[in-house]
């Protein structure tokens, strides 16, 4: 799976403070200061980060178009657009560069659809998910049941 999945801290849709749920994750940049050099390995771990911060509005999205508001995942797009923003530069660049990330990750949530969903029905049983459960949950899934 990805590597993105390392950052995440915990996972949720108990409502609380402010919100109806949460994702949180840490930065895979330890040690890393993509401003003075962004290697390839960096640029991977960042998209992989931004992957899975864009995944949950476009697996809402996916369930039911409707339900999507942008007051949702506004932290996650903050998020996403500060880590974008080493790899896409600015302006024109980074719009392009963070539709093409939209674009990879819908990719990413069609293909791995029955991996959300089996998800979705897990967190609506436990409600909650650390970011080493989330991990364990994710290496205890059948990846064969996928088609290729």
């Amino acid at each position: 799976m990805l590597t993105g999945l390392k950052a995440v801290r915990e996972i949720s849709i108990e409502p609380g403070e402010g919100n109806l749920g949460f994702f949180r994750s840490e930065s895979l940049l330890k040690g890393r200061d993509p401003e003075v050099e962004l290697t390839g390995a960096t640029r991977d771990r960042l998209e992989d980060q931004i992957i899975v911060s864009l995944s949950g509005r476009v697996a809402q999205k996916r369930f039911n178009r409707h339900s999507v508001r942008d007051y949702h995942s506004r932290s996650d797009r903050q998020k996403v657009i500060h880590l974008a923003s080493y790899v896409g530069g600015e302006g024109q660049l980074l719009e392009t560069y963070l539709r093409w990330m939209d674009l990879r990750t819908e990719g990413v949530v069609v293909r791995f659809w029955p991996v959300v969903k089996d998800l979705a029905k897990t967190l609506v049983t436990r409600r909650h998910m650390t970011g080493k459960e989330l991990r364990q949950w994710f290496l205890d899934w059948d990846l064969t049941k996928l088609r290729p």
